[in-house]
């Protein structure tokens, strides 16, 4: 069949349609999980990790849970709601404060829910301990300071714990100021728990 028929670029045009439908379905809060997790699904429970400026590995861990797994009863509002420990190595040269974002990326409600703000954190203490009192708490979706653990109301929801690596402290101990200051972090590492009512 020749290229310049009309019944040829009846075909083009039914392809690009169809292309162009599968790239766009899906959205919800499937499509938000899986641009949040994306940088941390590293399989088989391994850590997440991204490459900092100098070439090295900014880690972040927690003892309780594996990245991708189920976080415990503990740190949720069906147990104690006590913040887990965190730990981290490979912190960038040049960094001076971190910063910690925990976000659900499934709740119903617009750029997700934040159940963690925290800032000032001392890069070289390693770690925050189970239940800190360490750093600058800002609010939560809940509109109070500090942690709030896990309470889905369905399903399984994902909680992406984003630790990033600063030359200088945000302008204030709040997402937004975090999140405005993440495109000049020297590192950001990620780990990604789950959680569902039972």
């Amino acid at each position: 069949m020749p290229r310049g028929s009309p019944r040829w670029f009846a075909v083009a045009a039914l392809f690009v349609a169809a292309v162009t439908a599968a790239c766009g379905s899906g959205g919800g809060s499937g499509a938000a999980t899986a641009a949040a997790t994306s940088e941390s699904a590293t399989g088989s429970g391994a850590p997440a990790a991204t490459t900092a400026a100098g070439g090295g590995t900014f880690t972040l861990t927690s003892p309780a849970f594996a990245d991708n797994a189920a976080i415990p009863r503990r740190f949720t509002c069906q147990g104690d709601g006590v913040s887990p420990e965190l730990d981290w190595t490979g912190v960038p040269a040049g960094t001076t404060t971190l910063a910690l974002l925990v976000v659900d990326p499934d709740a119903p409600i617009d750029h997700g829910f934040t159940h963690w703000v925290l800032t000032g954190i001392d890069p070289a203490a390693g770690r925050l301990a189970e239940g800190t009192a360490a750093g600058t708490p800002g609010d939560s979706s809940r509109g109070s300071p500090g942690y709030t653990g896990p309470c889905p109301p369905t399903g399984t929801h994902h909680y992406v714990f984003t630790l990033y690596a600063l030359a200088a402290p945000p302008a204030a101990a709040s997402r937004e100021a975090i999140e405005a200051a993440a495109p000049q972090a020297l590192g950001k590492a990620v780990l990604t728990g789950t959680y569902r009512q039972t």
